[in-house]
């Protein structure tokens, strides 16, 4: 990251310079618009897999991701060990690094962060300034638990940690990486990264842990679209019901959820807490494919707003409004 020192807003944006011959790494790039532009020269500057030629990058070239850059276009980034995301927190800004599988397991979804978990990573980091300002009231609550499905590379569970950290919700000196049990004093929030593969956990402890929250975060194997492993969940870490729930781009979740047999209302019904009326729910998604509506005859859940990624600055490829969208949802009342 050749970018220390700047931020979204006084570094030099990649799209902005000259962009020579893509590299080759075996993956057909569309027709050049602005998102392949973008992409071609983060390959030649950023890239853990870049050319050694520095004098193609300029110095204070952005190679982080950041709301004000385009760079989340690189997203998911299949074949990087890494990326590093800056988040503005209600305290000041914080870089932190998310390890990823990468060249490893370059097609393994669980191992990347992809566009949809950034968009929440992001909101999650400030939830004041995202406009869910609730996030907080529900985990200043006694005995407070969230939980995130389908956590892959845990950066939305890391990045509200941090928030946590910023915030006056705990001790940030104990909140380092001590047990999650004595994250707070007197015990506060935690949150359980679920996924089902176990690489996937080991990144979340790995990125925990190395960003600074890893007493505030913990993995847990568990399967999103099984009844019997929910219940798991809940039993081991939440037994009146999670107070925070948070997901991104689960296809097996969002699937026809416009109607009551969607297995996303099965899946929240056994999470939300029903002893908290403030329970809060986010997810995000894609708006074209994987657009959260409610059934018809819904009575479980009411939606109370969408948070479009045109908030963080995420353009698509062709500089259209973003595709991806935050949907908060709270049970009906």
């Amino acid at each position: 990251d050749k970018s220390d020192g700047f931020s979204g807003d006084d570094c030099t944006k990649i799209e902005s310079l000259e962009i020579r011959d893509p590299l080759s790494f075996g993956i057909e790039l569309p027709e050049k618009n602005h998102g392949s532009r973008v992409i071609e020269k983060w390959r030649e500057c950023c890239s853990f897999f870049r050319p050694r030629e520095d004098e193609i990058c300029e110095d204070d070239l952005c190679c982080h991701l950041s709301p004000g850059l385009d760079n989340h276009l690189i997203l998911p980034a299949l074949r990087e060990p890494s990326v590093t995301v800056e988040l503005r927190l209600e305290r000041g800004i914080e870089k932190v690094t998310i390890e990823q599988d990468g060249d490893l397991r370059m097609f393994d979804v669980a191992g990347v962060l992809w566009p949809a978990g950034y968009l929440l990573g992001l909101c999650l980091s400030n939830p004041t300034e995202c406009g869910v300002s609730e996030v907080f009231d529900v985990l200043r609550r006694d005995n407070a638990v969230a939980v995130e499905i389908g956590s892959g590379v845990g950066f939305a569970s890391i990045s509200l940690a941090k928030a946590l950290q910023s915030s006056n919700t705990c001790n940030t000196s104990e909140l380092a990486n001590q047990p999650f049990n004595l994250a707070c004093s007197p015990p506060g929030p935690v949150i359980i990264a679920t996924d089902i593969k176990d690489p996937s956990l080991a990144l979340v402890t790995l990125n925990a842990q190395r960003n600074g929250v890893g007493g505030l975060v913990t993995a847990f194997k568990a399967n999103h679209t099984d009844q019997d492993s929910m219940t798991k969940v809940l039993n081991t870490w939440a037994r009146r019901g999670f107070d925070l729930v948070l997901g991104s781009s689960l296809q097996a979740l969002f699937d026809a959820t416009e109607t009551l047999e969607a297995p996303l209302w099965a899946t929240l019904d056994a999470l939300v807490s029903k002893s908290n009326p403030d329970a809060t729910v986010l997810l995000a998604h894609v708006k074209e494919n994987e657009r959260i509506e409610l059934p018809v005859e819904n009575g479980m859940f009411q939606i109370a707003k969408r948070i479009s990624g045109d908030q963080f600055s995420m353009t698509t490829s062709s500089g259209s409004t973003s595709d991806f969208e935050i949907v908060v949802l709270r049970r009906a009342r």
